[in-house]
């Protein structure tokens, strides 16, 4: 049964497109790490997670602006000090100051939605951009995601019978934006791509999952970023407890705009 597209299924998308990124990221600085450990640095230049401390100065939150189906904005927050990365959906209609997020973003791009995204009380320390044809690129690079359909699917935009398929970036994203109810929840899909492909595998494919990564978006996140933080991501995806939480800012309606609650606050403090 179709049914009207939905605010819901646009934000999943931005949240499951923020997890692919997240996990192009790690998977980048896992080869690279790699790399370097097999080569003969100096023990100065050691990159082993053994005996990383962790610190609030590896903490990094980026803003991450999706075009998919509509714009919908993110964080990906991930905090060493707690072994913990939170994904938080943000309306675009969230006021900072005279404007919006979204109004911020089509007015000047993504800088000022950065501005924005801080005057209106977020934390960000980087801001990316992804289009949707970069969000295909980036899971077909991972290698696409596997998925169990128990009876046929078919809609306007796919036909996948019975059985387990390896489906590719094109056909992960038409499922996440579909409305249907026989479709998969999009975080429970979003969730499995980082099951099925945070793996040992993933540290040889470094070199091109970093030229996809720079093809397929813009923004200011830069390479020093990555290397600062090497360590700190091996060693979180080292851990046998770790964390990944998914957050909804909504907001609350004021005669000043829509801001942040009391609660949702505390998230950024």
């Amino acid at each position: 049964m179709k049914k009207q597209r939905s605010g819901f299924r646009i934000f999943a998308s931005a949240f499951a497109v923020s997890l692919t990124l997240l996990l192009v990221t790690m998977g980048t600085v896992m080869s690279v790490t790699v790399r370097r450990e097999e080569s003969s640095l100096p023990s100065s230049s050691d990159l082993s997670a053994e005996d990383y401390i962790p610190s609030e100065k590896d903490a990094l939150c980026i803003l991450v602006i999706t075009e998919t189906d509509g714009t919908a904005f993110s964080l990906v927050d991930i905090d060493p000090m707690t072994a913990g990365i939170r994904l938080i959906s943000l309306p675009g209609e969230l006021t900072a100051g005279e404007r919006t997020l979204l109004e911020a973003w089509e007015y000047a791009g993504g800088r000022e939605a950065f501005a924005a995204a801080k005057e209106a009380g977020l934390s960000p320390d980087r801001w990316l951009h992804i289009r949707r044809r970069g969000a295909v690129n980036m899971i077909d690079a991972l290698g696409g995601m596997e998925w169990e359909f128990s009876e046929p699917l078919r809609t306007d935009r796919l036909d996948i019978p019975v059985g387990r398929h390896l489906l590719d970036g094109e056909t992960v994203m038409t499922l996440m934006e579909e409305e249907d109810d026989r479709l998969p929840e999009v975080t429970g899909m979003a969730l499995s791509l980082i099951g099925q492909r945070l793996t040992e595998k993933l540290v040889n494919s470094g070199d091109r999952l970093f030229q996809v990564l720079t093809a397929n978006s813009d923004g200011d996140l830069s390479q020093f970023d990555y290397q600062s933080r090497k360590k700190m991501l091996r060693w979180y995806l080292t851990r046998a407890h770790r964390v990944l939480s998914r957050h909804e800012v909504k907001g609350t309606e004021t005669e000043n705009g829509l801001l942040l609650t009391e609660e949702e606050s505390r998230l950024f403090g």
